[in-house]
């Protein structure tokens, strides 16, 4: 019969180039293994900074609920609720707020400018007509949430 059933050692030759050719690439599987890992461990570390520079900066502006003595006002953006309670827009930067006082409070006209000091700490002045009314600055501090 022509087939044969059995390899001979020519095919057994082939088979075994063919091991030789293909090779025992354990080390490349290792080192393809610790660059995946590599990677995934700098993108999780990317990831990880990337939060904690977002919570960083989201509590470094001045965007918040701020108390003093039973008073208290909220600013958002440009948009702020005085502790008269009149919602108005005052000039915004991320630290900093100015607005002058509207006619239905009662200090009426006063200037009013906050400067953030730190994420819980706030600087509010008051000016009158352009000049400083003599009365010092007062301390703010982010409002807690109490039970």
């Amino acid at each position: 019969m022509g087939i044969a059933a059995w390899p001979d050692a020519s095919t057994e030759k082939l088979h075994c180039s063919n091991l030789m050719w293909f090779g025992d690439h354990s080390h490349k599987r290792d080192q393809n293994m610790h660059v995946l890992v590599r990677i995934t461990l700098g993108g999780i570390a990317g990831l990880i900074c990337c939060m904690v520079m977002t919570v960083a900066a989201y509590a470094d502006q001045i965007d918040g609920e701020w108390c003093r003595e039973g008073r208290h006002f909220k600013i958002e953006g440009p948009n702020i609720v005085t502790y008269g309670g009149t919602s108005m827009t005052g000039d915004y930067n991320r630290h900093g707020f100015r607005y002058v006082v509207p006619a239905r409070e009662s200090e009426a006209g006063t200037e009013i400018v906050m400067t953030l000091h730190g994420d819980d700490l706030l600087d509010l002045v008051r000016t009158v007509k352009g000049a400083k009314d003599g009365s010092p600055s007062e301390s703010w501090r982010r409002c807690r949430v109490t039970s």
